[in-house]
Order: C-alpha cells, then sequence, then structure tokens
C-alpha cells in the first residue's frame, strides 16, 4: 500500500516497562502508545528521517488518534508525540 499525506502505518508494541526500578504492567487504557513504523508516507519520510531510518525508530502517539486496519493502525504525523531509537525503547 502506498500512504499519502502525512499518514503512517504502525503496529503496536505491547511491553512492561521499569520506570525508577518499579514495573509498570503494560495497560492499553493508557492515552498513549508505543508503536514500530510498518509503512510510511513519502513527506513523513523525510521528516523522520533526519533522526535515523524510520524503520528503526519507536513513535510514541496519542492513542485516541488511531485508525485501525488489518492487524495494525494508522495515525498522522500531527498525533505523533515522541519519536526514540529501537534501542532506547528497548532498555525501558
Amino acid at each position: 500500500m502506498i500512504l499519502l499525506g502525512d499518514y503512517i502505518q504502525v503496529r503496536e508494541l505491547v511491553k512492561d516497562i521499569t520506570v525508577d526500578g518499579l514495573l509498570q504492567k503494560y495497560d492499553d487504557s493508557n492515552p498513549y502508545m508505543f508503536a514500530e513504523i510498518i509503512e510510511v508516507a513519502d513527506e513523513v519520510y523525510n521528516k523522520l528521517n533526519k533522526y535515523a531510518n524510520p524503520k528503526d525508530l519507536i513513535l510514541v502517539f496519542k492513542r485516541p488518534a488511531k485508525i485501525p486496519f488489518i492487524e495494525s493502525y494508522i495515525v498522522s504525523f500531527k498525533d505523533i508525540i515522541g519519536i526514540m531509537e529501537k534501542e532506547e525503547f528497548n532498555n525501558l
């Protein structure tokens, strides 16, 4: 599929995270979610490529902004809260 505009197809990452030594269980009711990129529109690819290869980035975005799409989600670049590299996410 070719995405247009500022859209990104993502897959949610489900992970328990340790914060200050305390385990925080994955909670699908959090107002945000972590996701890896599956496909990205050219316009957004160029924006994300400033940081690293978009396939190596993890996005944090507003959960209510997601659109379900065939075992994945479509989100808009404007709804991204933060960007981190996979290594940083894996160390959480």
